[in-house]
C-alpha cells in the first residue's frame, strides 16, 4: 500500500499494488466507508469563529478563516486558526452585522504523508443588533457581562444598550444616568403621576422589527413585591428612527403609593 488519505466526510482513500479489497475487485484504488466526520463551523460572536472537527474528520496542520459579505462571490482572509479541544477557533476580528464565513484546512494524505490538499467548510451568521453591541465595547459574546457596570454608576450595560445610553465605543465605561427628556432619544425611564394621580411611563425601546435582542416589558403595582405586567395595547408609540421608537403608557390603577418600572431581558 502506497497511500492513505481521509476525505472531507470521514472516508478512507487507500492506493497501492493490491487487486481487491474485502472481496470486491478494486486494483490499487479503495475508498473504505466509515462513519462520517461531524464538522461544525459556527460565529458565537462578532469577535470570533469556531470550527469543530470531531468524529472522523481528517487532522489538520493548519487552518484559515475567509469572510464574504457579498454572498460568496468574494472572500477577504481573516487570519489563521489556533487548536483548541475537537477544533480551531479565530479570535480577535471584527465581522459585520451579516455575511458568510469559510474555514479551509490543509490535510496530509499520500505516501508517507507527502502529499496534502484542502478541506473547507461555509456558514452564514447574522448577528442581532445586542450581539454586535457587545462587540463594538469589547463585551463577552455570550452574554456574561450584560449586567457588568464598568462605569460604577449602577447602571448595568444591557440597560445601556437597552435605553441607547451607549451608543459609541467606550460609552460603558462613562457615567451615564440622565433621565429621558421630553421628546427625548436616549435615557433612562421617566416615570410620574398624571393630574389623575396615574403613573405616567415614557421609555425608549428598541424596535422588535430589528429582532434587538432584548424584550421590555413594564410592570407596576402598589409596592415593590408584587409588580405585575402593563398591558401596553393602548401604548401610544412614536418612531424616532429605523432603530427606536419611544413608548408612552398610563397605569390605570391608582394607589396610595404606586411603583412602576420597565424590566429589560435579553435574549
Amino acid at each position: 500500500m502506497f497511500g492513505v488519505g481521509l476525505t472531507a466526510g470521514g472516508q478512507v482513500n487507500l492506493t497501492g499494488f493490491f487487486d481487491t479489497v474485502n472481496a470486491a475487485t478494486l486494483p490499487g484504488y479503495a475508498r473504505l466507508y466509515n462513519t462520517l466526520a461531524t464538522p461544525a463551523l459556527t460565529v458565537p460572536g462578532a469577535d470570533r469563529i469556531e470550527w469543530l472537527r470531531d468524529g472522523t474528520a481528517p487532522q489538520a496542520q493548519w487552518t484559515q478563516f475567509e469572510l464574504s459579505t457579498n454572498g460568496g462571490m468574494t472572500w477577504s482572509p481573516l487570519g489563521f486558526g489556533t487548536p483548541i479541544t475537537g477544533g480551531w477557533r479565530i479570535t480577535g476580528i471584527a465581522l459585520p452585522p451579516a455575511g458568510m464565513v469559510r474555514a479551509r484546512a490543509l490535510v496530509p494524505s499520500g505516501l508517507h504523508a507527502s502529499s496534502s490538499g484542502f478541506v473547507e467548510q461555509m456558514a452564514s451568521f447574522a448577528f442581532s443588533p445586542l450581539q454586535t453591541w457587545r462587540a463594538l465595547h469589547s463585551l463577552a459574546a455570550d452574554g456574561s457581562q450584560d449586567l457588568a457596570n464598568p462605569s460604577g454608576d449602577g447602571i448595568a450595560n444591557v440597560l445601556k444598550f437597552a435605553f441607547n445610553l451607549a451608543p459609541n465605543a467606550g460609552d460603558v465605561l462613562v457615567s451615564k444616568t440622565n433621565i429621558l427628556p421630553e421628546n427625548g432619544t436616549a435615557g433612562l425611564p421617566f416615570i410620574t403621576r398624571d393630574a389623575q394621580g396615574r403613573l405616567f411611563i415614557e421609555f425608549v425601546r428598541r424596535k422588535a422589527a430589528t429582532n434587538p435582542g432584548v424584550g421590555y416589558a413594564v410592570e407596576t403595582g402598589a409596592d415593590l413585591f408584587n409588580l405585575q405586567p402593563l398591558n401596553l395595547t393602548s401604548a401610544s408609540m412614536v418612531s424616532i428612527d429605523a432603530t427606536l421608537e419611544r413608548v408612552t403608557v398610563v397605569d390605570p390603577m391608582i394607589t396610595p403609593n404606586r411603583f412602576g418600572r420597565v424590566r429589560v431581558t435579553p435574549f
